[in-house]
């Protein structure tokens, strides 16, 4: 019988299981799950209390979770859809196939056959599904409904060839039965060994228990250095100061930053041609940013033409930085004080963050923010203040 001892060792389980799939596509690729939670406290598990619990079409998400029976001894079981996915259903270019009308539709719940015997025995779950078009498949929250979850603990890990898990663990555990315990998930990345994954993203448990200031990157993009955007920004910088986080500041609007010119040169996951000054500095700041703030004001309901430039310019190292997993904030401000003036700007937010596999920590919503004399009018700029006080350092890694 085995015993696994912590959540810690659970997230080292997965860096491991990914190096027994080598055989895993490019299409259906994953990386490790984590978990920053003590380890000091966390109750033995034996084998028999383990379940991983997986959906798969393709075969890459079925290596990942017989990899992590192999090691924990834990019971393997596979999700199954009452009617079987085609090529045909899995076509996303065809925005008619089965899978896209599904994905499109939050409310669809495919049929799935069959029952996990003896649920009720199992207190670890391990959850496993591929990516489709940036979320979980619409499968998975039939089965997490199906479920009661109460006392369990579950650990979401997912496969793509893009996509981050962005809020997919989140969603699935919104729509669970119960009150379980839902540690982060992650993806794993082909290119990187286990040994890497360990070394990288898993901590000794001292070091789990570090408290450091997190790096936050704010992005500014209004050509006005004393407008309504950058007064938000300021008050959401001096509470996050206040809770002992470490910021940088970055005039997206005045940098020589080019746009895309889609030559696809980098490949998404290489140096691009224009050696700007996104090339040659902005991107490593990204990079070692553990929360990225989208400071702007609104022209015509969309993005600036500045900050679209620098989301566009993510496909030179997209592979990269989706699996980063970093925490973002959002804060728009506009004259108009109808919120529909914002539905774009939201959306497309959203969508990035869904897409990146980034964790959205709150949106300032600047209505009536036409000017900085209007601002302060506003509850905007004490909201923006007290988001930044409610980020709290990181505890353990970045």
């Amino acid at each position: 019988m085995k015993k696994i001892q912590n959540p810690l060792m659970h997230a080292l389980i997965i860096a491991l299981a990914f190096s027994l799939s080598g055989c895993s596509s490019a299409a259906d690729s994953t990386k490790a799950t984590e978990n920053s939670a003590s380890a000091s406290t966390a109750p033995e598990h034996t084998s028999e209390q383990i379940l991983i619990a997986y959906f798969s079409c393709t075969g890459n998400t079925a290596g990942i979770a017989k990899s992590i029976a192999e090691i924990t001894g834990g019971t393997l079981y596979q999700i199954m859809p009452m009617q079987p996915y085609t090529s045909e259903d899995l076509d996303y270019n065809n925005t008619d196939s089965r899978t896209s009308v599904e994905q499109n539709n939050q409310d669809a719940r495919p049929e799935i056959s069959g029952t996990v015997p003896n649920w009720e025995q199992y207190s670890i779950v391990y959850v496993g599904y591929p990516i489709w078009w940036g979320k979980e498949p619409a499968v998975m929250d039939t089965f997490v409904e199906k479920y009661d979850f109460s006392d369990k603990t579950v650990i979401p890990f997912c496969t793509s060839a893009e996509s981050g898990i962005g809020s997919s663990g989140t969603t699935l555990a919104s729509l669970a039965k119960g009150t379980g315990t839902w540690l982060e998930g992650r993806r794993l990345q082909k290119e990187t060994s286990s040994s890497e994954n360990i070394a990288m993203d898993y901590k000794s448990e001292s070091e789990l228990k570090e408290v450091k200031s997190m790096k936050i990157l704010v992005l500014k993009s209004s050509g006005n250095q004393h407008g309504s955007s950058n007064l938000l920004a300021a008050e959401f910088i001096r509470g996050a100061e206040e809770s002992g986080n470490e910021i940088e500041e970055y005039d997206v609007f005045h940098a020589n930053i080019h746009a895309c010119s889609g030559c696809t040169h980098c490949g998404m996951n290489g140096s691009c041609v224009q050696k700007d000054d996104y090339e040659n500095e902005l991107k490593q700041m990204i990079c070692d940013a553990d929360m990225l703030v989208f400071v702007m004001p609104i022209y015509y309901f969309n993005w600036p033409a500045q900050m679209k430039a620098v989301i566009d310019r993510f496909y030179s190292f997209t592979t990269k930085l989706s699996g980063m997993h970093k925490k973002s904030v959002l804060i728009a401000a506009a004259w108009d004080e109808s919120l529909s003036t914002f539905e774009i700007v939201i959306s497309y937010y959203k969508k990035i963050c869904s897409y990146m596999g980034f964790n959205d920590q709150g949106m300032i919503i600047g209505s009536g923010c036409g000017t900085p004399s209007m601002t302060k009018k506003t509850s905007c700029p004490q909201a923006s203040y007290e988001l930044g006080r409610s980020i709290q350092p990181l505890t353990g890694r970045r």
